[in-house]
């Protein structure tokens, strides 16, 4: 008999615009290794839509006794600084494998005054974490300890960009060629902890998040929407609290 998995499907809607639209504050930087990545310039504005609430829901429901917080798909650092700057851990951690990223990443977290709250480390997060039995000796022994000793994950991987939504309305989060697969990702960070933040397409398939779900556990299931317009799933594994849409 198949087990029985509990999900909350919540959505977090913004729904008043501002007075007027912001300045732009941040620079294109586009080596030719990374398309798109940004170089912030104004500490007083920050350009994001998702990443603070999913910072603000992160804090205000994060497991007991969880104190680190390790982004393992920084990107340009949007989520590690959000995390930073709520205030909520003792240490950010963040793990990217493209160099040019990673700059831009330590330059923003210095524009918003986080750089001495953040570690970086520039490779392949399951290498470092020593997730992949194939290559251990990039794995950084401390770092996996304090993380499963008091950390919670944040994963963020490359699932494609927009084009994902060519792949029809429900997105197969175990295939489509992608990088990792759910199934991949969620197996090997589950030995670290089992706290952790899924950051995943928002057609993304929800029986296979169930999948991830042990019996009699829950997973809280947000679907953030900025001005109506979708933007961004995750998905709370783990021991939670309850988070609230206020």
């Amino acid at each position: 008999m198949a087990k029985k998995r509990k999900r909350n499907h919540n959505s977090y809607h913004e729904r008043e615009a501002p007075a007027a639209a912001p300045s732009p504050v941040y620079t294109d930087l586009k080596p030719p290794d990374i398309e798109g990545a940004h170089l912030y310039i104004d500490p007083n504005h920050i350009p994001w839509d998702i990443e603070p609430k999913i910072a603000d829901h992160a804090a205000a429901a994060k497991p007991d006794g969880k104190l680190i917080m390790l982004d393992c798909f920084a990107g340009i650092g949007g989520n590690a600084i959000a995390f930073a700057l709520s205030g909520a851990y003792k240490r950010v951690y963040a793990i990217e494998k493209n160099l040019a990223a990673l700059e831009c990443a330590r330059h923003n977290a210095r524009i918003y005054g986080v750089h001495d709250q953040i570690t970086f480390f520039h490779g392949d997060c399951f290498e470092i974490l020593g997730l992949d039995e194939n290559k251990q000796s990039g794995k950084i022994e401390s770092l996996a300890q304090v993380v499963s000793k008091a950390g919670i994950i944040f994963g963020s991987p490359p699932w494609g960009g927009p084009g994902y939504k060519a792949a029809g309305s429900s997105f197969d989060l175990n295939g489509n060629g992608m990088p990792y697969s759910l199934e991949y990702m969620h197996s090997r960070f589950s030995t670290v902890t089992k706290d952790m933040i899924l950051y995943l397409p928002r057609t993304s398939d929800l029986n296979q998040i169930a999948d991830c779900v042990e019996r009699n556990e829950k997973a809280q299931i947000m679907h953030y929407c900025i001005y109506e317009n979708s933007k961004a799933l995750c998905a709370y594994l783990g021991s939670w609290k309850k988070i609230s849409l206020a």
